[in-house]
């Protein structure tokens, strides 16, 4: 047809839940691997629309359980994804027998993949399932395609509930995803607070560093998550360390330009004349995208208005550098 990406006949009536078409076509030997141009067989697409008793249908009459589309996901991680716990017991219950001429995966493989895809929309009852009807499998498996575990995708993505079912299943604070992100950090970057603290509670360590050496109170002030430096602060995290590149959790705030956040770490006694490997301090870092309202506190509380950084370049210079015209006007008036 030209519908749904050029899809058979079948795909479509299975995807909109027909299930007397579905009958009919299959009574006439309609071909349950056809798949549209996305790759999507007719039981992958009743399992995204949750159509349980096409799914059986389809089964019986040989569909492959592990034919995968072409974002190389199978029925199970779309019923996983889609919240359909009801398709999710089915699957799992079925025999699995893998094509010989495809590259099918198998329900290990795809068990771990719906365990992720679960996580990421919060699906906790389906998490529970797969968990349980699978003891095998590893809470900590990481989905080849998305390079995300269970835990760091459910810790960004804001799923408190979630998370406490996995902490509880022994997953680990520590595994990061494919781009060196743990839970704790990708929970931050969000700003999800509840997450964070249940995840501290869980012993996670909260001077955990990423690739680039940031831990979690730079990127929460990075972020101007003020709530969470608070809870990290009070956790006595430690404002003094440095990232690669020298520049400290309130360097960061300056340099995005998060007056609250550089306000709090002020707060608690964070060095307002700390230098970066380049000899850049808050201020300068200030200069470049920060409010007036941001240059004139750092002012207020000592922050050295001629510092010369390695360049030979002073606050203002970069305000000029950068158009920042409000800043450069607060620096004017401080002369």
């Amino acid at each position: 047809t030209q519908f749904f990406g050029n899809a058979p006949l079948l795909c479509i009536v299975a995807h909109e839940g027909i299930l007397s078409m579905v009958s009919l076509l299959l009574e006439f030997n309609a071909d349950v691997e056809k798949t549209n141009n996305q790759g999507c067989s007719a039981l992958i697409l009743a399992s995204i629309k949750g159509h349980y008793e096409i799914v059986q249908q389809l089964v019986s009459s040989g569909s492959y359980l592990g034919q995968i589309d072409t974002q190389q996901r199978c029925a199970l991680v779309h019923a996983s994804l889609n919240g359909h716990l009801h398709i999710v017991k089915y699957l799992l219950a079925c025999d699995w027998i893998q094509s010989e001429t495809r590259s099918d995966i198998s329900l290990f493989e795809g068990a771990k993949q719906a365990l992720v895809a679960a996580s990421s929309r919060g699906h906790s009852s389906i998490v529970e399932e797969l968990l349980l009807s699978l003891p095998e499998l590893d809470v900590d498996a990481v989905d080849f395609v998305t390079g995300e575990n269970s835990l760091t995708i459910a810790s960004s993505n804001g799923h408190t509930d979630t998370v406490s079912i996995l902490l509880s299943r022994g997953a680990n604070n520590f595994m990061k995803n494919r781009k060196g992100m743990t839970p704790l950090l990708l929970a931050v970057k969000e700003g999800h607070w509840n997450i964070v603290e249940r995840l501290i509670q869980n012993r996670a360590d909260i001077e955990q560093k990423d690739q680039n050496s940031r831990n979690a109170l730079m990127i929460a002030a990075e972020e101007g998550h003020v709530g969470i430096l608070e809870l990290l602060l009070n956790k006595e995290a430690d404002h003094t360390t440095i990232d690669k590149d020298g520049l400290s959790a309130l360097g960061w705030a300056c340099l995005r330009g998060k007056l609250l956040a550089a306000k709090c770490l002020i707060e608690h006694n964070a060095d307002i004349h700390h230098q970066d490997d380049h000899q850049r301090t808050p201020l300068d870092l200030a200069a470049y995208q920060g409010t007036g309202e941001l240059v004139q506190m750092l002012l207020e509380h000592g922050a050295q208005i001629e510092h010369v950084d390695e360049k030979g370049m002073r606050p203002i210079d970069r305000a000029i550098a950068c158009r920042n015209i409000k800043v450069v006007q607060v620096f004017l008036k401080h002369g």
